[in-house]
């Protein structure tokens, strides 16, 4: 014969069973809400070349700055780009993240400076284990003449 107090315990020692494997396997849950954007997100310090007509250039320190974009996978850096010897225009490039892949779409500007003239950039981005990797490429037009010199610039960066 069950009594009403054995009967109670067990009742209680089974909501509390069930309870501890309920609280055990929300806590074990992998957190999946992680916007796409998100390890890319902060400023990133290395050394980077570019490579024009097969000469590349010295290795040089550059930084790069990234910042959340409008959506989970969007992120924006601002540049200073030297677009000749007297004049530095600023930019905004739009990127595109995906797992451990960055892209930079086509992005044309025009310049301001006395010479005038527009420039379009695009390149592509991977993250491997703490060091992204970014190839981006560039041409021009002055005043019309399109110059059959394309740019690309290689970037190795760590976070910091």
């Amino acid at each position: 014969m069950i009594t009403t107090s054995s009967s109670s315990s067990r009742v209680l020692a089974y909501c509390l069973i069930v309870l501890v494997a309920l609280t055990t396997a929300t806590s074990c849950k992998k957190k999946n809400n992680e916007k796409a954007n998100a390890r890319f997100v902060g400023t990133w310090n290395g050394n980077g070349t570019c490579s024009v007509l097969g000469t590349t250039t010295p290795s040089t320190a550059f930084s790069l700055v990234l910042a959340a974009g409008t959506s989970d996978n969007a992120l924006t850096t601002t540049q200073l780009i030297p677009f000749d010897s007297t004049c530095i225009q600023t930019v905004t490039l739009n990127l595109t993240a995906s797992g451990n892949n960055l892209t930079m779409p086509s992005q044309s500007f025009t310049s301001t400076c006395s010479g005038g003239g527009s420039y379009t950039f695009s390149g592509t981005g991977t993250l491997s284990d703490k060091t992204l990797t970014v190839t981006n490429n560039i041409s021009a037009t002055i005043t019309g003449i399109p110059i059959p010199i394309p740019v690309t610039c290689t970037y190795t960066l760590t976070k910091m």
